[in-house]
């Protein structure tokens, strides 16, 4: 029997992932090129799933290849989505320099009220963040849930404003919502509680930043 080791192990699993991701992405792009939307949606939930587990390594590296290497993509939303995630794997990671390089490569003024918000989020300015979730309001540009599971406002969420503004928009007293992983439910066997997350599970970073093209 062969032995490894734990870091090999993992070294392993990062390295046949990263490929089969990448060519994946090169095949489907190749063959189905009208299809540019779903492979977008794909990718974009692979590097949501690794922001949201703390694999910032690999994030950024399916990141890198999204924003740099990909020649093309569905839209320039699209496009915009992945350097926000970009940013964010960045920032969680303790790389707020970065974040920023990144953040500053393009003028955001033009976008949607929900670009803008994420923006002000990753640039630590709380005073312009508060200001665009009122603006935002109700909307399903970022839904409630958004706010309590969405990785990015997990330092904003500390600020008293914040809960005061989430009380006046929603009429509620703010709560985080955490849900066990899918891994975690499928090793127990709930399968009640599976069915459950799957029909909610959350990609703000898609599905709120890109409801509404500028």
């Amino acid at each position: 029997m062969l032995n490894v080791s734990a870091e090999y192990f993992k070294e392993s699993y990062e390295c046949i992932f990263e490929m089969s991701v990448k060519l994946n992405q090169v095949i489907w792009r190749k063959l189905i090129a009208n299809d540019l939307q779903n492979a977008d949606d794909a990718l974009n939930d692979i590097c949501y799933d690794l922001i949201q587990k703390d694999e910032f390594v690999l994030a950024d590296i399916f990141l890198e290849f999204a924003t740099e290497i990909l020649p093309r993509h569905h839209n320039e939303l699209s496009k915009n989505v992945f350097i926000i995630n970009q940013a964010l794997s960045k920032y969680l990671a303790g790389d707020k320099i970065n974040s920023d390089r990144i953040l500053s490569q393009k003028d955001w003024s033009a976008s949607n009220n929900s670009f803008k918000l994420a923006v002000a989020v990753l640039q630590e300015n709380y005073n312009e963040a508060i200001k665009m979730i009122k603006i935002i309001g109700v909307s399903d540009d970022v839904p409630r849930h958004a706010y309590q599971t969405w990785p990015l406002f997990k330092k904003l969420r500390e600020e008293e404003e914040f809960l005061l503004s989430f009380k006046e928009i929603f009429n509620e007293e703010y709560k985080i919502i955490e849900r066990p992983s899918k891994k975690i439910l499928m090793m127990i066997g709930d399968k009640n509680n599976l069915k459950k997350a799957e029909n909610t599970k959350t990609k703000p970073l898609k599905k709120s930043l890109a409801t509404v093209a500028s």
